[in-house]
């Protein structure tokens, strides 16, 4: 038995913060790959894509739940539209992508100032909580 292990099909690596919360995972469409831990909004055509700008709560947001490369016959993967996850396991951006847990590095991605509490209130409204393994 190996120190991590899969659950229900997904790798346990600290995604997932919280076993007394359930985690909701759903099929999505995918406009481009996607890895495990990506924060992904629906776009106008209804395809999700990372994440590469600041929080807006009027976007439907989820979590990437696989690493999944669209092709063109196969362009749906799973992701947690719900469900508790640590911050330094959740990426904002695109190729490289970035930890929240790290906003110096976030902050240099979209090119404006982070506000975590933001992105934290614009989860929130949709079933999805961050928290922290480090303890901050």
């Amino acid at each position: 038995m190996g120190y991590y292990e899969e659950v229900m099909g997904f790798e346990e690596d600290g995604l997932l913060a919280h076993n007394g919360i359930a985690a909701f995972v759903q099929n999505v469409k995918v406009s481009s790959a996607v890895v495990r831990g990506q924060l992904i909004c629906r776009g106008t055509d209804g395809k999700y894509s990372p994440v590469t700008e600041n929080a807006d709560a009027s976007k439907v947001l989820a979590i990437a739940a696989r690493d999944f490369t669209p092709s063109e016959d196969n362009n749906v993967t799973q992701a947690y539209s719900r469900g508790c996850f640590s911050v330094e396991k959740v990426y904002v951006g695109d190729n490289p992508c970035y930890s929240l847990g790290h906003l110096d590095d976030v902050e240099i991605l979209v090119g404006e100032a982070i506000d975590l509490e933001t992105f934290r209130q614009a989860l929130r409204t949709q079933g999805i909580w961050l928290t922290s393994l480090e303890g901050a």
